[in-house]
């Protein structure tokens, strides 16, 4: 294996959208600053962003240009684990991130030899309510991967530093998404809060436990939810009686309350907004949390402990904005920012910000992205 090569200073790239962050990422690999496998993803959130993208197949996560124009924001992570790259996620979370239970998971993911779209071994309703489990025997082309989930200001299982989670001299990617501080579940500004109840009940998923159970009600929820996405099709093509189903009519209604709220016609560019809110609004919900400013601050200070007790630098770090789709709030995002700029700019000196969200890229300090 030739030699990676080292940054003079630390890049810290500023992203808008989460899933732009797998570009510089790779851009590392492919430059040698960071080795092409057994990479470790220290990954600060109030999302696990771990998703399948349901449009690719296995065969087409080797093109790098048909990935980054099909990963999104929840889905960029598990396409560079079936890479090869990355075999490691520590998700650190907020309280009020409910999707998974802290813990260490081990699973694979690998390529269904029957669809060629990418499967997980992890019996968990994450993956479950997303139709992408498959039991590790039927699937090819294995990657293993550890994900360790720890909560941030949690007493009972407090960690000293980053250091604890890393083998030595392991390399690894610290990466922040600035709602991991303060986060927007963005569906309740859309939607009344009974729209949102009746999309649950429309879009609800209740897994049995046992395996041939599970694969038979994966495939009845992956036809209803084709059903319910062509349902909002038929809606945005203006055919309101395209079925008496009395499902499809509260489709319909919740789609005109919807078309009320955002004052414009509702069109096939609004169906992922309404098929992703359904798709997410069971249980547990997409977090919600506006953080007080003593809070904000106190999980900083979280922050700042755990990285300045570790024992190595990251290769670079990739922050993401998520203000623009409302997932950190716009009025807190700036502050946000310059607090964690200015901790991983003390704690891993020399580092160099690149601010990729704006329309002229800014290289500088951390002032000079905002």
């Amino acid at each position: 294996m030739s030699r990676l090569k080292k940054y003079n200073e630390m890049p810290i790239h500023v992203v808008e959208y989460h899933n732009e962050a797998l570009e510089h990422i790779y851009r590392a690999i492919g430059s040698k600053y960071l080795p092409f496998e057994h990479l470790v993803l220290v990954h600060f959130d109030a999302h696990p962003d771990l998703g399948i993208p349901d449009d690719i197949i296995a065969p087409s996560v080797f093109d790098k240009y048909e990935l980054f124009a099909k990963v999104s924001i929840e889905s960029w992570i598990m396409p560079a684990v079936y890479a090869g790259h990355i075999n490691t996620i520590i998700w650190l979370k907020p309280r009020w991130a409910k999707q998974f239970r802290d813990g260490v998971y081990q699973f694979s993911i690998g390529k269904d030899p029957t669809s060629e779209k990418l499967r997980v071994s992890l019996k968990n309703l994450y993956f479950l309510s997303d139709c992408v489990y498959q039991d590790r025997s039927e699937l090819t082309d294995t990657k293993e991967v550890k994900l360790q989930i720890i909560t941030l200001e949690k007493d009972s299982q407090s960690i000293e530093s980053i250091t604890q989670l890393l083998e030595p001299g392991q390399h690894y990617i610290l990466d922040v998404d600035l709602d991991c501080f303060s986060t927007l579940n963005p569906f309740k500004n859309m939607f009344s809060p009974e729209d949102l109840a009746s999309l649950t009940k429309l879009y609800w998923y209740n897994p049995p436990k046992s395996i041939p159970e599970i694969l038979s009600c994966q495939e009845t929820r992956r036809n209803r939810l084709r059903i319910l996405k062509n349902w909002l099709t038929e809606i945005a093509n203006g055919n309101l009686e395209y079925s008496t189903d009395r499902k499809f009519k509260e489709l319909a209604r919740i789609v005109k309350n919807y078309e009320t709220s955002i004052k414009k016609k509702f069109d096939e560019q609004e169906i992922e907004i309404i098929h992703g809110a359904g798709c997410s609004s069971g249980e547990p919900p997409l977090p919600h949390h506006i953080s007080s400013d003593e809070r904000i601050n106190s999980l900083v200070a979280e922050f700042n402990r755990l990285l300045s007790t570790t024992q190595h630098a990251p290769t670079l770090c990739t922050i993401a904005r998520s203000t623009i789709d409302d997932y950190c709030p716009s009025w807190q995002v700036e502050e946000i920012q310059l607090k964690i700029l200015a901790t991983i700019q003390e704690i891993y000196k020399p580092a160099k910000i690149f601010c990729h969200y704006k329309s002229t890229e800014v290289v500088g300090d951390n002032k000079g992205c905002l």
